[in-house]
């Protein structure tokens, strides 16, 4: 994809949630492109480390599991330590375990949770403080375009992701007197390859697709969009005068 923003982004600071694959990686690429010292955290250092030696040696891998408050903590005090102070978060790290809710399991429903609602709110939490330093900043949560069209066996994840928009909404009265903007990116189906769906139960995804289709939920999600796309749009987001906040961008599938 043939970006125009050049160094857009020169020397700041950025923090990217699940930046070892898929959308997480093809951003954490956009920004070390447009500038940015980036630092990317997930749970598989192995996948983060081998993003980093493709991407730039001005990528620091932090392996973290944002689900737990001690990690996030750990891996913030390190950013501090080597940026000085963050200007960009990507909250993009996310998981998508299929269910029925009357068949989930404790781990199910605590690792969903925890990951993409509380994740979240661990990062942002230890980001802002670091932000204000550095005289205000972006913050941008990916959501899902389940939030509004929910899947079934993915109501849990769609009620996340619903909590992450509304988290948002609050966030942005909360941090403008710090010149924090925050935006919502609601992405449709990508293909990104590690996605989690390699994880899944191959019969409860075989209930999946068939219930899916039958309500019409893949026809409505399309074929999926690159990664590269929705990186695209991150960037574009990030650039805007800092007179502008995109509130809430859905990108879906064409």
């Amino acid at each position: 994809m043939n970006m125009t923003h050049g160094k857009a982004l020169n020397d700041k600071c950025a923090v990217v949630t699940g930046g070892g694959r898929g959308i997480g990686r093809a951003i954490t690429k956009v920004l070390s492109d447009a500038g940015c010292r980036v630092a990317i955290l997930g749970r598989s250092r192995e996948s983060l480390i081998e993003a980093a030696d493709t991407i730039s040696d001005s990528v620091s891998v932090i392996p973290t599991d944002i689900g737990q408050p001690d990690a996030v903590r750990e891996a913030f005090t390190s950013i501090a330590h080597d940026f000085q102070g963050i200007d960009i978060l990507i909250n993009n790290a996310g998981v998508f375990p299929i269910f029925k809710v009357e068949e989930a399991t404790d781990a199910e429903l605590s690792q969903t949770i925890n990951t993409n609602l509380m994740g979240t709110i661990y990062c942002i939490r230890e980001a802002v403080p670091l932000m204000r330093k550095r005289g205000g900043g972006d913050i941008v949560n990916i959501s899902s375009e389940s939030v509004r069209n929910p899947f079934p066996f993915l109501s849990v994840y769609a009620a996340s992701k619903g909590a992450v928009e509304v988290l948002s909404m609050g966030l942005r009265s909360e941090l403008q007197p710090d010149n924090i903007r925050v935006t919502t990116v609601r992405s449709g189906r990508v293909q990104s390859g590690g996605d989690g769906t390699s994880n899944w139960n191959p019969e409860l995804a075989e209930r999946f697709f068939e219930a899916a289709t039958a309500s019409g939920h893949m026809r409505f999600s399309g074929e999926g969009m690159s990664p590269e796309t929705m990186a695209a749009a991150v960037l574009n987001i990030l650039t805007l005068p800092r007179e502008a906040n995109a509130d809430l961008l859905e990108l879906r599938s064409f």
